[in-house]
Formats: C-alpha cells, structure tokens, sequence
C-alpha cells in the first residue's frame, strides 16, 4: 500500500462519484498509517447488497500491536496480495473495499534523494482505488474497521513509473479501479475481483511535487 494520500472527504463529491453518503464528519487533509478516512465496503441490506461509506483505520496491523510476525508486518507500497499475510487473509475472505482519493503520494528519488510527489487525475474527479480491509477490537473495546490499498505492477505507466522506480526492485502502483468496476470489485468471486484489479488506462493522471 502508499504510504499516504489524499482521501475524498467531501460529501458532495462522495456522493456524486460513488454514490455514498458519510454519516460523520472526517476532516480535511492527508491520511496516513494510523489515521481514520472514508472506504466503501459492501453490505447486506435485507436481500441485497449496497455500498456503505464508513470511517476505517489506515493500515491493516493495528498501531497497538505489540508483537507482529514478519508475515504480517505493516503492508508497504512493494508487497503483493499473494506474498503478504495479512493481505492475503483479508482477500480470501472477500473482504474488499474502494478508498475514494483525491490523490496518492509516492516518494521519487532525485539526485540520491527521496522527493514527495503528488499524483492525481487531471480531470480533478478522485480515483477509487481498490483495497481490502479487516476488523479489529481495540483495547478500549471498540471495533475498528482496517484498510490497506492494493497495488499493482506499474510496468509502463507514464506517470508512476518513473516516480515508483527504486533501483533492484520492480516498480508498482495503487490499483486505480474503472469508475464503472466498483461493484465488480466489491461483490464479484475472486476470480473476477483478480480480473478488475488493475489499473484503469482511460484515468487521465498528472504528477507534480507535493507541496512541503
């Protein structure tokens, strides 16, 4: 997953491009590991299924974890659904969700040097990108809902290749869903969750270097 972003908030747009509405107010600016914004998970609703915008946590392995495997370590912008437990759990279960951003930030090395930069769509629509997500119990008692982004290779993108590129390892992007793949995603078999999950080559996307 990427380290940080830029998460939709606003309920004019959420409900405009992916037809939910946030029962709470979250506030504006960048997410990070640990910190709460908006996903859209799937759930019954008597007979049928139906988006649900609620407030998850960034990041799969909660921050009060004391002892955590190195299979289930915090999830990084390199690890894959098969090769990260945690993910991998979360997939088989079917426990899949659209992160609604405004933008993702990646850190592009310039001169030896990791540089910020901000990568979103021209167009200013936000992307949903696809994710997976868990449920944990606090030690407050509280449950709280998880989520990691899902990537995949970046192969010849224009945009995130160059900036996603470190050197001995294979460069890789958020998954940007098709704005018209949410509900595959959310409610289809695995199969067909592998056959959507991928970026979306029509999102018009521009990067820029983040404002300090």
């Amino acid at each position: 997953m990427t380290t940080s972003y830029l998460p939709t908030c606003d309920p004019e747009r959420l409900f405009l491009h992916f037809g939910v509405t946030l029962g709470e107010t979250v506030g504006a600016g960048d997410a990070v590991p640990g910190s709460p914004a908006p996903v859209i998970r799937r759930v019954n609703s008597t007979s049928t299924l139906e988006r649900q915008l609620c407030l998850g946590m960034l990041g799969l392995v909660p921050p009060w974890a004391r002892e955590v495997p190195p299979e289930h370590r915090p999830a990084s912008a390199r690890d894959s659904i098969d090769e990260h437990a945690t993910l991998h759990a979360a997939w088989r279960m079917g426990r899949r969700c659209v992160v609604p951003a405004d933008a993702v930030y990646e850190q592009r090395w310039e001169e030896g040097r990791a540089v910020r930069w901000r990568i979103r769509r021209r167009d200013g629509r936000p992307m949903g990108i696809a994710g997976v997500w868990d449920e944990w119990i606090d030690p407050a008692g509280f449950e709280v809902v998880a989520f990691a982004m899902l990537t995949v290779k970046a192969r010849n993108h224009p945009v995130f290749r160059p900036i996603c590129t470190i050197p001995g390892e294979l460069p890789r992007m958020v998954a940007i869903l098709k704005e018209d793949g949410y509900d595959a995603w959310l409610e289809g078999p695995l199969l067909t969750g592998r056959a959507v999950l991928n970026r979306d080559p029509s999102a018009p996307l521009v990067a820029e270097p983040a404002p300090r």
